[in-house]
């Protein structure tokens, strides 16, 4: 199309670096999206496991008859439905991070209490204190509750670094737009002249911007994409939270750039075409 090339952006110094700049963009809001997703995930994860559980921790010099009192008692109280001791092995296990050679410690009795949702926890709580006092109680609950808020903390901040990205996006169209169309004023007139309707030349603008901000998008994503599937694999734990959600999030929230784009482009074009006529 003649008025296509004539009317042509590629003039603005700053029309070079939207591709770049939208690439930056993409990448972070893409690694933004995912990262709130696999906390959401892994949150929801540890929650499944743990908010109808508490742990019991007894020394281990507990009275065996005691201990086993404990056990036979706590599935009769309403609200139990299991009480499973953790394994000498698996205690072991859980040691070795932390501690060398685990296995020459004397090792707690633990108990893991498992609950129904509707369980009173108080009761529960109370009868573990008088059967067993010296007995280290872990309710989950309220850890749950604590990193349910900071997951909420991240997320908020995510959802704030994505309005400043799309923020700085339409701040760079505009600009782009605006130096595009002053490099070109002569052209303008002369297109205007010819007959080019402002309908036309909004089109002609607004397509020329969003196949730079597209191509930068995918450029973004796709390095996103890689940077997320390269520490999966080197991190097992956060492979297992890669969900479908997860990547569909990383994959789909850039496209808000070249949405926003397209608007911006458009809506920026049309007021400079006003003033022009």
């Amino acid at each position: 199309m003649p008025a296509a090339r004539a009317l042509n952006l590629k003039h603005a110094q700053v029309f070079q670096l939207v591709v770049i700049i939208t690439a930056l963009l993409s990448w972070v809001i893409a690694l933004g999206a995912a990262s709130t997703s696999i906390l959401q995930n892994l949150y929801a994860n540890w929650q499944l496991g743990r908010s109808n559980s508490i742990t019991l921790y007894l020394p281990p010099d507990a009275d065996a008859a005691t201990v086993h009192q404990l056990q036979q008692s706590l599935p009769t109280l309403a609200g139990v439905t299991g009480v499973a001791p953790v394994s000498p092995h698996q205690l072991q296990e859980w040691l070795t991070a932390v501690v060398p050679n685990p296995e020459t410690l004397p090792l707690p009795t633990v108990l893991e209490v498992n609950l129904a949702p509707t369980a009173a926890r108080p009761q529960i709580l109370a009868h573990i204190q008088q059967t067993f006092p010296t007995a280290e109680i872990d309710d989950h609950q309220p850890l749950l509750a604590q990193v349910q808020g900071a997951v909420r903390s991240l997320q908020s901040g995510a959802l704030l670094l994505a309005g400043v990205m799309l923020t700085l996006m339409v701040l760079l169209v505009a600009l782009t737009v605006r130096t595009g169309l002053a490099a070109q004023k002569p052209v303008l007139h002369l297109l205007i002249t010819l007959g080019a309707d402002d309908a036309l030349l909004s089109r002609l603008v607004t397509s020329q911007v969003s196949r730079r901000v597209l191509t930068g998008t995918a450029i973004g994503t796709a390095t996103a994409v890689a940077v997320t599937g390269a520490v999966a694999l080197l991190n097992p734990t956060l492979a297992s939270c890669l969900g479908a959600n997860t990547w569909s999030t990383l994959v789909l929230t850039p496209l808000l750039l070249p949405i926003v784009a397209a608007i911006t482009a458009h809506l920026t074009t049309s007021r400079l075409l006003r003033r022009l006529a």
